[in-house]
């Protein structure tokens, strides 16, 4: 039997190219993974501005097309409501406002497999006519943990937490 005897030299370059070959592979795997995260972002960043611009339309199908079906509100205080409990409440509120507009904008999101969790900043202003001459301002900011499942190539927000909020009606703060 013959044994070849590999210099060290070969087996430096040989260890210096497996290095290389892992680092590149881990640099491959990251971009993936920053991309996948980088797409879901901007997809659900498109989301919540499509939401927006829907409840500004007063658009309650658009609205809520963008949430699962057992869609669970929370508020800050743990009080829980579903989307069929939700939904009515959004007709009445888009048709007795004037007008509505809001803005989320995600300020982190992290990615596991088909599931996404977002910390969002909220803001939005909703004026309701309350006689001929006077109206209602209300304005809302809050901080909430959106939770964003893919389903059949679309990312859909299954849960909303509140953890801050502020209401203001016509400039002085409501406690809620």
């Amino acid at each position: 039997m013959m044994c070849k005897t590999i210099s060290k030299t070969k087996l430096r370059l040989a260890a210096g190219l497996m290095s290389w070959v892992l680092l590149i592979g881990s640099g491959v795997l990251s971009a993936v993974a920053d991309s996948a995260q980088d797409q879901a972002r901007k997809a659900i960043q498109a989301n919540y501005v499509k939401r927006d611009a829907a409840a500004s339309r007063k658009d309650a199908n658009a609205y809520w097309s963008y949430r699962t079906d057992n869609f669970i509100w929370i508020s800050k205080n743990g009080k829980r409501k579903t989307a069929k409990q939700l939904k009515p409440e959004t007709v009445k509120m888009f048709n007795a406002a004037e007008s509505l507009n809001g803005r989320a904008v995600i300020q982190k999101l992290t990615v596991k497999g088909d599931t996404a969790t977002v910390l969002v900043k909220d803001s939005g202003t909703i004026v309701i006519p309350v006689s001929k001459t006077r109206k209602n301002v209300i304005k809302i900011a809050e901080t909430a943990s959106d939770t964003w499942v893919k389903r059949n190539g679309k990312w859909l927000q299954s849960q909303s937490k509140t953890l801050t909020a502020v209401l203001t009606v016509n400039g002085k703060t409501v406690k809620y």
